[in-house]
Formats: C-alpha cells, sequence, structure tokens
C-alpha cells in the first residue's frame, strides 16, 4: 500500500468520523434550535478536548517508556509515526477551519445584535399595538442573538483550547518522530 493511499484512508476516516460524531441536527442542516445544535457540539467538543488530553499525556508516556528501555524501532514504527504526525496536522487544519466559521458566525451574531438595537431603539415608546408587538418581537430576537453570541463565543473558546492542545500533540509527534528516525538511523549505522 502505498503512503498516499493510506494518507487517503486516513482522510476518509477522519471526515467520516467528524461528520458522524457531529450532534445529528447539525448533520441533517436543521437549523430550527441553532441554540440547541450549538450545545450539542460544544458537550461533544468537552467530551474530544478530554480524548485529546489523554492522548497527549499517552504519548509522553510512550515516549518516556520508549527512552528508558532503548526501544529498537522498525521502518513500520517510523511510517507509523509519520501517519500519526500527518494526522494530527489534518486535525489542526479542521480547527483552523472551524475557527475561522465560528470567528465569522460571531461577527454575523454582532452585526445582527446591533441592527436590532438600532430597529429597537427605532421604534422608541410605541402606542399602537402593532408596533408594541413587533417591538416585543425584535426584543425577543435580540434575547436570542445574544444568547447564541455567547455560546459562539464560548465554543471558539474550545476550539482555541483544542487548537493548543493540538500544537502541543504535533510538537510531541515531531519529537517521537525524530526520536524513531535517530534510533533507525543509529541501527544502521550499527549494522554496518
Amino acid at each position: 500500500m502505498t503512503r498516499a493511499a493510506i494518507l487517503a484512508g486516513l482522510l476518509v476516516g477522519l471526515l467520516s468520523l467528524f461528520l458522524y460524531s457531529m450532534p445529528p441536527g447539525a448533520r441533517a442542516g436543521d437549523q430550527s434550535d441553532p441554540a440547541a445544535v450549538l450545545r450539542q457540539m460544544m458537550k461533544a467538543e468537552d467530551a474530544s478536548l478530554d480524548k485529546l488530553k489523554a492522548d497527549i499525556d499517552a504519548l509522553k508516556g510512550k515516549q518516556q517508556r520508549s527512552r528508558a528501555a532503548a526501544v529498537q524501532p522498525t521502518p513500520s514504527d517510523l511510517e507509523q509515526a509519520r501517519l500519526s504526525l500527518e494526522s494530527v496536522r489534518v486535525d489542526l487544519q479542521s480547527v483552523q477551519l472551524d475557527q475561522t466559521s465560528t470567528r465569522h458566525q460571531i461577527d454575523k451574531l454582532q452585526s445582527s445584535i446591533v441592527d436590532l438595537q438600532h430597529r429597537i431603539s427605532g421604534l422608541g415608546n410605541p402606542a399602537d399595538e402593532q408596533a408594541r408587538d413587533l417591538r416585543k418581537a425584535l426584543t425577543s430576537r435580540l434575547q436570542q442573538q445574544q444568547s447564541l453570541l455567547a455560546s459562539q463565543q464560548q465554543y471558539l473558546a474550545q476550539l482555541n483550547r483544542r487548537y493548543a492542545l493540538l500544537q502541543q500533540k504535533v510538537r510531541l509527534s515531531q519529537q517521537w518522530l525524530d526520536g524513531l528516525s535517530q534510533a533507525l538511523q543509529r541501527q544502521k549505522e550499527a549494522q554496518r
């Protein structure tokens, strides 16, 4: 199996994992309650962050054990480390896209909130019932948008934490790969 085929398979696997880990409403495009969808995404992100922290701890432990035991790596170990590093880099790029998308959503919500505030203040203190109903509807919409904005900002904070953890995992994976590569090189030189 070629390296390109392995990477392609890995990307397809990551994409399917991402799609099936999304809340059902988000996958189906259900925007009837964006706040509920966002809450589900945030809950899933919390679990994902915990798993990522555990992965980082496992990688640190693996590196320490291999140094202590003077493990003799094989070329397949080296390739596995390369693929793992590439996978983490793909995850890092995915999070960057999610951050950009979330920032865009935050900008849109902030703009919408300002627009609603102007429309509400433009109504003043309406005398007729229709204008009062409009003001009430706009005020309700404003509160929803403000709540959604706060949730989006929390979600962005989660994505920022994920990004920082993935950067740490990239560094650790690169160190692991470099260590295996050096050990394999030493093995080859010792066999000569």
